[in-house]
């Protein structure tokens, strides 16, 4: 779906899996539930 994105030079936090952030919109909208009770990780 989207080009796999170039590590940045300087470092920083680790790319999140395109899945998984899609399914946590999906669930959130679907569900209706608040953003803070969402598994992060």
């Amino acid at each position: 779906m989207l080009p796999k994105p170039k590590p940045h030079p300087r470092g920083g936090r680790p790319p999140a899996d395109n899945r998984a952030v899609m399914n946590g919109i999906w669930y959130e909208l679907w569900t209706g539930c608040q953003w803070k009770p969402i598994q992060h990780g």
